[in-house]
């Protein structure tokens, strides 16, 4: 162990002799005392404490990132902000997407449910189906749209401003419209305005039944300021059956004053009602083309016919003339033109040529000539 302190001595004497001076000298085959030794350790320790430090070498390559350290503690919470609109402004709650999608879902059995004041839906695409309301998951599935307490006459509204309104249904389902009244209105002033048709299959019908009204009017067809055209097919007949109220036609009413002689318009009205004049007088009916010009459209087909019924309360006899052009003239049992005082003629009125400005007609008259 001495020898090898020796060594150590030796060798720091050497590096340092020129600056460090130690206590202790020791010489070979002399003993070394333990405190001298130490002593000169002491002299080393502060000498080697007393070099100076050296110009600092270059950094080295930084080293792996250590763990991540726990958690700090809360930090003191901030400053109020400032006060809101009072949750009364328009996008107080806005959900904004300015690119995508915003998708609001819930599970099967679960609902969305929106409530507020008002619930608008407004689409931004100029696209069909721009605003869709749709089921496609089962055969029991429904859409259901009530208004519970609205009692105005647009309490539920279906309104397209510019386009058409569509309802369609598969060929085995029905629409079934209900309410205190049905009202269908139409808007453009054009032929068909109201239609009602089908066009699939012969096996067709088109029914209108009122099973409770007992009201002289209980179906009404009205016509304010036009006529009602019934037409059937060419080989199809129009079946009438009025039951025991019988078949009630009403006629305007023509009062003329005899030696007067009545329009063709009157004669088309129906009902010719001749007023006393002291005596008989004579009919002269209308030419062809003036009867036809008195028809409602102004113009008549071949077959077009209608009947006017006379009163006769002249006072006397009526004797009637066929028109001077276009009118042929015959009377049932005979060929007495004549309509005895106080008794209903009728007669019978049918176009045979429909040309323009030279239509002719036939009339057969049914009177008491006797």
């Amino acid at each position: 162990m001495i020898r090898l302190l020796m060594a150590g001595l030796l060798l720091v004497s050497v590096n340092t002799v020129a600056d460090t001076q130690v206590t202790h000298t020791f010489t070979d085959g002399t003993s070394a005392k333990a405190s001298e030794v130490n002593k000169n350790f002491d002299d080393l320790e502060a000498a080697i404490d007393s070099i100076p430090a050296g110009a600092t070498g270059p950094a080295g390559a930084t080293g792996p990132a250590g763990a991540t350290g726990a958690t700090g503690a809360t930090g003191a919470t901030g400053a109020t902000g400032p006060a809101g609109t009072g949750g009364t402004a328009a996008g107080d709650i806005a959900l904004t997407s300015t690119a995508g999608n915003i998708d609001i879902d819930s599970a099967a059995g679960k609902d969305v449910d929106l409530a507020g004041g008002q619930v608008a839906l407004s689409s931004k695409d100029n696209v069909a189906s721009a605003i869709s309301l749709e089921t496609n998951i089962g055969t029991s599935e429904t859409i259901v749209v009530t208004n519970t307490q609205g009692t105005g006459a647009g309490a539920i509204t279906l309104t397209a401003a510019s386009g058409g309104v569509d309802i369609d249904v598969p060929l085995t389902k029905g629409v079934d419209i209900r309410g205190g009244q049905f009202v269908v209105s139409a808007l453009g002033g054009v032929a068909s305005a109201i239609s009602l048709e089908t066009n699939t299959s012969t096996n067709e019908t088109i029914v209108v039944t009122n099973k409770q009204g007992d009201s002289d009017a209980a179906i009404a067809l009205t016509a304010t300021a036009g006529g009602i055209n019934l037409s059937t097919g060419s080989f199809s007949p129009l079946t009438l059956n009025p039951g025991t109220g019988g078949l009630i036609t009403k006629r305007a009413v023509a009062n003329v004053a005899a030696p007067a002689t009545p329009n063709a318009a009157q004669y088309v009205n129906g009902f010719i009602n001749v007023l006393f004049a002291g005596g008989g007088t004579g009919f002269t009916l209308p030419t062809g083309p003036v009867l036809a010009d008195a028809m409602p459209a102004g113009t008549v087909t071949i077959g077009d016919s209608f009947i006017c019924y006379v009163i006769n309360r002249s006072g006397g006899d009526i004797t009637y003339v066929a028109g001077a052009a276009g009118s042929t003239l015959s009377a049932v049992g005979g060929s007495t033109l004549i309509q005895k005082n106080n008794s209903m003629a009728k007669l019978e009125f049918i176009f045979n040529s429909a040309a323009g400005d030279a239509e002719e007609y036939y009339v057969l008259l049914h009177a008491d000539n006797s």
